[in-house]
């Protein structure tokens, strides 16, 4: 009698407690779940975790095709931070040279009078050798107005300094707009996209701390807004600046969401 009235009461339990917290899980909208992901990912640091996969699975309820979407950005995400080779100073050689290939060099905060600073040169000579080495592709310079009194923006001195350098001017992209890491890869995207439908590949360049970073959100803009763009290499400047694994975490995720639309 006592084992049966024990039965009874965890079976009620169970529909008190485990149905409603199950209804309310199937109907949290995509942006929910999608935030948790990132946080839960943030945490864990493996796209196979417990929570990670059952948090995948509710997304794989919701819209299975973001499912899929977000479990490869997450393996990208885990594969840039532990496998993925930096190359100093130039891109390495064995990438196919064309039209297709494209050269991203992320911007730098300038001077107030619209000068660079010594950290984009290095960023501009790695660029210079880099297509050098690859004369066919295109190179797009991405970055704003981060001068305070000057109206020149980042990618138009750099664009400037390639030009001065021998880099023919037909071959040089430039996006004006962005401020963040995250805008460089959205505006970035958007431009190649519509102006560039040639270029399929893409090679990054950038300072050593920061090609971590920039990577995965380019990589999450070209996955989530369908590019058919695939990041192929990169090519940094060294430089005595280090982020610890919590920081370049914290700015990864951050970009990530920022991408997608969640604050």
């Amino acid at each position: 009698m006592i084992l049966l009235l024990f039965a009874a009461i965890t079976v009620w339990q169970c529909v008190v407690h485990w149905f409603p917290a199950r209804a309310n899980t199937q109907g949290r909208d995509e942006k929910s779940i999608v935030r948790e992901i990132a946080y839960a990912y943030y945490w864990e640091q493996d796209p196979s975790a417990k929570r990670v996969e059952r948090l995948l699975s509710e997304l794989g309820d919701v819209n299975p095709e973001a499912a899929e979407k977000w479990k490869e950005i997450l393996d990208c995400w885990k594969e840039t931070n532990r496998e993925m080779p930096v190359h100093y100073g130039s891109l390495p050689a064995g990438l196919e040279d064309g039209s297709q290939l494209c050269l991203i060099v992320l911007g730098f905060q300038l001077n107030p009078d619209g000068s660079m600073q010594k950290e984009l040169v290095s960023r501009l000579e790695t660029t210079l050798k880099s297509a050098e080495k690859y004369p066919e592709s295109f190179i797009l310079c991405t970055g704003g107005g981060t001068a305070q009194s000057s109206d020149v923006t980042e990618a138009e001195v750099m664009a400037g300094w390639l030009m001065e350098h021998g880099i023919d001017e037909e071959r040089i992209i430039t996006e004006n707009n962005s401020l963040t890491t995250s805008q460089n890869a959205i505006f970035s995207c958007q431009l190649l996209s519509q102006d560039y439908p040639e270029i399929t590949q893409a090679a990054l360049i950038s300072s050593d701390y920061h090609l971590p970073w920039a990577s995965i959100l380019f990589q999450t803009q070209f996955i989530l807004g369908e590019y058919p763009i695939t990041l192929v290499s990169n090519a940094a400047c060294r430089t005595n600046e280090s982020l610890s694994d919590n920081a370049l975490l914290r700015f990864q995720m951050n970009g990530i969401l920022e991408i997608a639309g969640i604050n």
